[in-house]
């Protein structure tokens, strides 16, 4: 697996489909995948309903692609589950105060490093964008962009 850093930004999201999310996988994760789609196999065949095995397939289509992007990251998310599970808490969380106010600094267009007033587009704009996004969200990141999200 390649790290963050030399996979290009264009890096695409492996299609809904066993094979390609298990070639990006480790083997340790496909070992999980595999006990997963076994498990899901099995529900689906009475009622005869694959929402289920749809839903197998896009959680591990993102979590192979985050893999691509950040290998590890799997296991770090589960680490970090587990440690909040343990202690009750998630000590790396901003306190709700804190955030309540960092939305009051987004809402009145506040840049809560400068301090200074954001840019704000106009509505048109910003709905085009929107509008575009849901369309083809690779067409409105920027180009410094690190990470994209799968669609």
């Amino acid at each position: 697996m390649a790290s963050l850093a030399t996979l290009p930004d264009s890096t695409p999201v492996p299609p809904s489909d066993p094979q390609a999310i298990r070639a990006c996988l480790t083997p340790t994760l496909v070992a999980e995948f595999d006990r997963e789609w076994e498990i899901v196999l099995d529900r689906v065949k009475q009622p005869k309903d694959l929402a289920d095995l749809h839903e197998l397939l896009n959680k591990w289509r993102h979590t192979a692609y985050l893999e691509m992007r950040e290998p590890g990251s799997y296991h770090r998310m589960l680490g970090k589950a587990e440690q909040i599970i343990r202690t009750g808490g998630n000590p790396d969380a901003v306190p709700f105060e804190e955030m309540q106010a960092l939305i009051r600094q987004r809402d009145a267009g506040i840049d809560r490093l400068s301090g200074r007033p954001q840019h704000q587009p106009t509505p048109s704009t910003s709905s085009l964008t929107r509008t575009a996004s849901r369309r083809n969200p690779q067409m409105c990141r920027s180009p410094s962009s690190a990470v994209t999200s799968p669609p």
